[in-house]
């Protein structure tokens, strides 16, 4: 797939041609094409998706086919057909595969598909919107069936063992790539958005493999291919990581071991041979100015003449000193659990980048360095705490932030836009919890390079101001890159709309996704990143206390927390709320819509609030009301009076319960008939509700009768959105129920 490497990062994957000699794709019916060559794939395509994946020997046992012969087959559908489907043009398969000289084999190439995509968008200069729009429903349902196929080949290899795994691997691997060039181009160039096709993200086993091989870190293989676009992780592997180089044989999908500091940390040197002295900060000037209710910055000055010891000039932190504060991980070197000290070497490196900005900027910039300038020992922790309760404040008002991280070292100055933004995506600083506000708040994002710094924003400008020569290809890449970031790292919002969640939404999501050494902190650094008076979490110690003060500070409750999927709390008021918002009990990935359609018509979503009197959640949502579950079983078929019905499940397991329970909802972001039809909403997490009554309204006035439902959070479920097509296939952990769909409704919710 050499359209995505670029220059000296070239760690191609090579993807064998699997056809015959003679091959040619017939450019009839893409749907069709299975049916043409003797292959029936109406089993996948009815699939039920709580399943893990296709047993390929089952289903291809009393047919003609063999396991041997599918991989082929799917590159010629999924690969040219879908070209050639997609293009409106004959594909010429030589333009595709190449000699491979080390193996003497034929092998796919994608050299080419740059000047088939550029000959596609000319077509259509004037054409009706009329016409337009039914291309755009063609390639909509197009693409929509290869991305069901594709998804399904995904669950098949991580789930289940199937033949001749290696090549579904590489086919999977080469038919996302090209479906994920198409989007962009065709999506656009008909007049929709590039979010109209589900296809384009997930997993990729293939470099799923490559990268554990290599050595990457399990939480960033998952963080990078459950959160970026197909090509933004084929060309993250193409860069590459110096985090490869540690040991992460301890790590998990959800944490990563090799990356943390300890309170037996020890700050490193820049080169494992150095031993130069530590620099230690003046404690006492930094005391005082504490105490006296200021934050302190720092002015380095370093002889290289005489080798001397450096010196600190110490200043208060006003709206007349513009500063730099210092965005690090802390296991990366500049870390001290034990003293307010970091090596020479360390420093010099550090004032020299300070140098660089102060150069570009035309001004002093003294810097903020918590390693330096928040006191360890212990009877300073009034002064820790104080300095937290200003983190806030030490990054918004920043004249802006210096981020370190070894990936960003050896990044060239003049690197290219998407070489940045998938730098940034894959670095270690990313993925801490703390470092979020460090990058949302200030108003530029300096990063430390090789042999220099850039600013994050104008590199940004580069692409939004439309300043990059790009080729198709590398505009999906710089579309892919631009959307990541945006996800990772969202800027934040101002609580004075109080008519929408969703900005809040998208920062609860994006904090999900990071992780931190000390579980109370979560909540801290949560307060702080919105501007929200830490001193009432700082007061509690046990984790679950704090976030239940971290939900009374929020001014209304964003609605993804309830579609949480791990353990809820425990405390009378807040059983609806989860432990941690921290995968992998995470939130949904996409925020619940502002508005909720159904049958036609708009209803506002109101905002989700605590229960004045602690009783619990009061929220607005539509749902499933059910009269009689079993909560036993894994999977539910629930038919509606429409004679449609829509399967369900006990997908996360999270409830204990074996008896059968009468009169329960399921509380969606949106209605199941509704979800089908937008982008992304394929499948919905659900919140199983057990329905107790009714009970006063808490907004209403006191001399008001108006009532609400009250309910019992019991689990989450898995919904899915499309209508069933099919027999579950009468397993004994299935179970078919009678149900409707509910309008939207306000709940009061907490535990059963």
């Amino acid at each position: 797939m050499d359209h995505l490497v670029f220059g000296e990062h070239d760690v191609p994957i090579i993807v064998p041609y699997l056809l015959l000699e003679d091959f040619a794709y017939d450019n009839e019916d893409f749907h069709a094409y299975p049916e043409r060559c003797g292959w029936d794939f109406d089993v996948w395509l009815k699939h039920d998706a709580m399943r893990q994946g296709i047993d390929i020997n089952a289903w291809l046992r009393d047919g003609p086919k063999k396991a041997e012969e599918l991989p082929a087959f799917l590159q010629s559908w999924l690969f040219f057909g879908l070209l050639s489907a997609c293009l409106k043009t004959s594909v010429d398969t030589n333009d595709f595969v190449r000699l491979d000289e080390s193996s003497g084999s034929k092998v796919i190439t994608t050299a080419n598909l740059d000047s088939y995509l550029r000959r596609y968008q000319p077509q259509f200069v004037g054409c009706p919107t009329e016409e337009k729009s039914e291309l755009l429903s063609e390639f909509l349902e197009i693409m929509n069936t290869a991305g069901k196929i594709l998804g399904l080949v995904q669950l098949t290899i991580d789930w289940g063992d199937p033949p001749f795994v290696d090549a579904l691997r590489e086919v999977h691997f080469s038919c996302c790539l090209i479906a994920r060039s198409l989007t962009p181009v065709v999506g656009v160039t008909l007049g929709g958005s590039v979010a109209h096709s589900n296809v384009g993200m997930g997993r990729m086993p293939l470099i799923v493999q490559r990268m554990q091989r290599d050595g990457w870190c399990p939480h960033t293989v998952a963080r990078l291919t459950e959160g970026l676009y197909h090509d933004a992780q084929a060309y993250a592997y193409s860069l590459g990581t110096l985090r490869a180089r540690q040991d992460h044989s301890k790590c998990k999908t959800s944490y990563c071991i090799a990356n943390q500091a300890g309170e037996d940390f020890v700050p490193k040197h820049l080169e494992p041979d150095c031993d130069c002295e530590h620099v230690e900060a003046p404690i006492d000037a930094i005391v005082q100015t504490l105490q006296d209710g200021f934050v302190p910055v720092l002015s380095a000055e370093i002889s290289e003449e005489d080798g001397s010891s450096p010196t600190f000039a110490v200043s208060r932190m006003d709206s007349n000193t513009p500063y730099i504060p210092i965005s690090h991980v802390w296991a990366d070197g500049l870390g001290n659990p034990k003293a307010n000290a970091i090596p020479r070497c360390q420093l010099e490196s550090l004032n020299a980048a300070l140098r660089e900005i102060e150069d570009k900027e035309g001004k002093h910039l003294p810097f903020w360095l918590d390693t330096l300038c928040i006191p360890v020992a212990k009877e300073h922790q009034a002064l820790r705490d104080f300095s937290i309760q200003r983190m806030h404040d030490i990054y918004k008002d920043s004249y802006g932030v210096l981020v370190l991280d070894p990936d960003f070292a050896v990044m060239s100055p003049e690197a290219e836009f998407w070489e940045t933004t998938n730098r940034l995506l894959m670095s270690g600083w990313i993925t801490r919890l703390w470092t979020y506000q460090e990058g949302a708040l200030p108003a530029r994002l300096y990063l430390r390079v090789r042999g220099g710094v850039v600013e994050a924003e104008e590199v940004m400008d580069r692409f939004r101001l439309g300043r990059l020569h790009l080729t198709p290809v590398t505009h999906a890449l710089s579309l892919s890159a631009v959307s990541g970031y945006a996800n990772f790292m969202p800027r934040l919002p101002d609580f004075q709309d109080d008519k929408t969640d969703v900005p809040i939404q998208k920062i609860i999501f994006s904090l999900a996704g990071r992780i931190t050494s000390r579980p109370g902190d979560e909540s801290v650094c949560i307060a702080t990143s919105l501007g929200l008076d830490p001193s009432a979490i700082l007061a509690c110690d046990d984790p679950a206390d704090r976030m239940c003060e971290l939900l009374k500070l929020l001014p209304f409750i964003p609605a993804n927390v309830l579609f949480s999927t791990g353990r809820r709390l425990t405390m009378k008021g807040f059983r609806w709320a989860p432990e941690t918002f921290l995968q992998p009990g995470g939130l949904i990935g996409k925020p619940v819509p502002a508005r909720i359609q159904l049958n036609g018509e708009s209803h506002e979503r109101h905002l989700s609030y605590l229960h004045p009197d602690g009783k619990g959640l009061v929220t607005y949502l539509p749902g499933i009301r059910i009269q009689e579950l079993d909560l036993s079983k894994a999977r539910w078929d629930i038919a509606f009076p429409n004679g449609t019905s829509f399967r369900a499940g006990n997908y996360f397991n999270e409830s204990s319960s074996t008896s059968v329970m009468k009169d329960i909802a399921i509380l969606l972001p949106m209605p199941p008939n509704e979800a089908r039809s937008k982008v992304g909403w394929t499948h919905q997490t659900g919140v199983l509700v057990g329905i107790y009554g009714k009970t006063r309204d808490p907004s209403a006035s006191k001399l008001s009768f108006k009532m609400i439902r009250s309910g019992g959070v019991i689990g989450s479920v898995f919904v899915e959105s499309q209508p069933s097509l099919g027999s579950l296939g009468g397993q004994d952990d299935e179970y078919h129920a009678k149900g409707e769909i509910m309008e939207p409704k306000w709940w009061l919710l907490d535990g059963v």
